[in-house]
């Protein structure tokens, strides 16, 4: 009987390692010659926020962090930051205490709106 409540409670915990570990294997952003999708959610952690900062500036684009707190795993749980396209659009957000399914940031579709136009 032990062994049959062992292997249930196995059974039940696998899938929610799947699970999670699918989530984080989601790329956290998109920098590309077509857009930019940066979500700042609760799965960024302090290496993710700097090399976000590198990417962005060889595609000549700058991001500042006005606020950034971690939770105690160092993982993201406030943000607020400014984005400079060079081109004359800029952007900025601030947010609240994220949650789970929070996820503020930028989009930019360049095929709408190309790089240097105004």
């Amino acid at each position: 009987m032990n062994a049959l409540k062992t292997s249930l409670v196995l059974l039940l915990l696998v899938p929610v390692v799947f699970i999670s570990d699918a989530q984080e294997s989601e790329s956290l952003y998109t920098i590309s010659e077509e857009k930019i999708d940066i979500k700042f959610t609760i799965a960024y952690t302090f290496d993710d926020l700097v090399e976000l900062k590198q990417n962005l500036k060889k595609a000549d684009i700058d991001i500042e962090y006005e606020l950034l707190q971690f939770d105690d795993h160092g993982h993201l749980i406030k943000i607020s930051t400014s984005i400079n396209y060079n081109d004359g659009f800029k952007g900025s957000i601030e947010s609240r205490l994220l949650q789970p399914t929070d996820k503020p940031g930028f989009y930019r579709d360049f095929s709408v709106i190309p790089r240097g136009k105004k």
